[in-house]
């Protein structure tokens, strides 16, 4: 695992600057996070690095009591930052994860999920940001098989 993590960095501006990176860090060591979404996360480090020659940069991970589907405060939604590439290089990258990843799984009866999406960030007054990736993995954990081996 310390190889794969030379692909990934925290991210440290900000509000909270060092203490951000520091926590994002603990979260990433500290087995909160389902197993699929460590992997996920993983092929997306690499696959921004061999894009761009930079490691990703991961802006949240787990989070306490979120107003969004829930998927931060179960361990399995990541965010890395896509604001320094271009539209095109983010689609690339979205569509290489959702091809590598396809969703499994039910997420709603009227929602289409997707494993990777670029999309927009807006703060608490309603402007934009600028642009994230967002990583998720259903709630149901696959399960190898008992005899594998790894």
């Amino acid at each position: 695992m310390q190889q794969a993590n030379r692909y990934i960095e925290f991210k440290d501006d900000g509000p909270g600057g060092e203490e951000e990176r520091r926590r994002l860090k603990e979260q990433w060591k500290s087995g909160l996070l389902k197993a699929s979404l460590v992997v996920v996360v993983l092929f997306a480090a690499l696959y921004h690095f061999l894009m761009t020659g930079k490691p990703a940069v991961i802006t949240s991970l787990y989070r306490k009591k979120t107003t969004d589907s829930g998927v931060h405060e179960d361990g399995r939604g990541a965010d890395l930052r896509s604001r320094h590439l271009t539209a095109e290089q983010a689609q690339e990258w979205e569509d290489a994860i959702n091809r590598a990843f396809p969703w499994y799984g039910k997420y709603s009866s009227s929602t289409t999920a997707k494993t990777a999406l670029i999309h927009e960030i807006r703060g608490e007054d309603g402007k934009s940001e600028g642009v994230h990736l967002h990583l998720q993995t259903p709630p149901s954990e696959p399960q190898p098989r008992e005899n594998s081996i790894v």
